[in-house]
């Protein structure tokens, strides 16, 4: 290169934003390479030998001693080349493949991360699909075990009912072939004795001694005496607990009190008293039958409660159509919307007056509802055993909780209070 200058037409061509490429941009590459790299123009020695020979390029301010944004016209003179000669141009990292090379760096470490973050979530998925099969193995092995668990135990009781069977039922079917022989005996000595009645005073009196002897021998032998009840009752572990899941909170409905009973500040506890309160004779107050029912209405669903009846000797509980006549005065029967247990003391009976006696009388009653499937069935919740349960039917429109203390006592019916969420058993107060 002469010491004069060169002078390099660059011939952009379009290929640089603005038909001008910046100068102050090649401040570490000569002309030559920097022309030679962006348009790929072959220089030999010099260009530009003629006065045409000139290139523009913006110049910014304080660069080359422009003002702002001024086209630079660079011609023929070497003395005006040369005072160009002591800028410094940019190096390849501010121009176009730098910038490319460092956006293709960063693109690779995204590239990177990204691969990173694809094995962590297909790690996660993995993972997170063992713990779900994991689960559902327990859950399935836990149901298969209480399955076991529950036909084991239902075999038990069923063969313990059978032995009960065949221990009480030969003895008491012996007790009715012999007392029915003891009838067919008398019977055949009665018509004998008729018949003896009716011949004349010679016929009466021929083999009268032998008659009355075969009397005299006759010794009824009464039946015997079996316990009513068995010993084999129907007890489902955990069946108290899961039938908890399907628990409500239930209070009672003042309004709906007989004058006699007297119902706690709480609303959850009822007596009989023994004084007649003056309230008014609405129809939605039951009288004469000592009953109150629940402000719970139920017309779909599952449901359980549970009330504390204690050592009373006497009550009466269920459900009833909301619409019952609440001065009724006969029986309180499913026909008229009524499906209630009742305790007398030793047994209890049903709306069909089935009585059933009972070895341990509940401290604790449960009742359980199943409004779709016509299911209502009572439960010691004492040993969790079955009390009773109504034959499935078709329940129609509201119902409500029914609740009777029968009789004074000291000891109230009490409904258990929630403690907590799921899980926790039912209180008293």
């Amino acid at each position: 290169m002469e010491d004069q200058g060169c002078i390099f037409l660059l011939e952009i061509r379009g290929l640089l934003l603005g038909g001008f490429f910046p100068l102050a941009k090649c401040t570490s590459l000569g002309w030559l390479s920097c022309a030679s790299l962006f348009l790929q123009v072959p220089i030999d020695g010099h260009l530009g030998e003629g006065p045409a020979d000139r290139f523009s390029l913006p110049c910014r301010s304080g660069e080359l001693g422009s003002t702002d944004n001024t086209v630079l016209h660079l011609p023929e003179s070497p003395g005006y080349a040369a005072s160009h000669r002591a800028h410094s141009l940019p190096g390849p990292d501010w121009g176009p493949q730098g910038r490319l090379e460092k956006s293709l760096e960063h693109l690779r470490r995204q590239m990177e991360d990204a691969l990173l973050f694809q094995a962590q979530a297909e790690e996660t998925c993995a993972l997170w699909q063992k713990m779900v099969e994991t689960q559902r193995q327990n859950m399935l092995g836990e149901f298969e075990r209480l399955r076991r668990l529950l036909a084991e135990e239902e075999q038990q009781l069923l063969q313990r009912l059978e032995e009960e069977e065949l221990e009480v039922l030969p003895r008491l079917r012996e007790g009715a072939v012999r007392l029915s022989q003891q009838s067919a005996q008398l019977a055949t000595l009665i018509a004998e004795l008729e018949a003896r009645c009716q011949l004349p005073a010679l016929g009466l009196l021929q083999d009268i001694k032998d008659a009355l002897r075969r009397v005299q021998d006759v010794k009824l032998q009464p039946p015997e005496v079996v316990p009513m009840e068995l010993r084999t009752v129907c007890r489902v572990p955990g069946l108290v607990e899961t039938l908890r899941r399907f628990r409500g909170d239930v209070t009672l409905d003042p309004d709906t009190a007989n004058p006699e009973l007297v119902l706690s500040e709480d609303r959850r506890s009822v007596q009989r008293g023994d004084l007649r309160q003056a309230l008014p004779d609405s129809p939605e107050r039951f009288d004469p039958g000592p009953c109150v029912l629940g402000q719970e209405r139920f017309t779909s669903g599952r449901h359980y409660w549970e009330v504390e009846v204690g050592d009373r000797s006497s009550w009466a509980l269920g459900v009833c159509r909301d619409n019952v006549n609440r001065k009724e005065k006969g029986e309180l029967s499913a026909s008229n919307g009524f499906w209630i247990l009742v305790f007398l003391g030793s047994y209890y009976s049903s709306s069909k007056r089935a009585f059933s006696p009972m070895r341990d009388p509940p401290r604790r009653v449960g009742i359980f509802l199943d409004y779709e499937a016509g299911h209502l069935s009572f439960y010691s919740v004492t040993d969790g055993s079955l009390l009773f349960t109504f034959p499935e039917t078709t329940f129609s429109g509201t119902l409500r909780p029914l609740f009777s203390p029968l009789s004074s006592s000291p000891t109230p019916l009490t409904i258990c209070r929630l403690k907590g969420g799921p899980g926790d058993a039912l209180a008293p107060q």
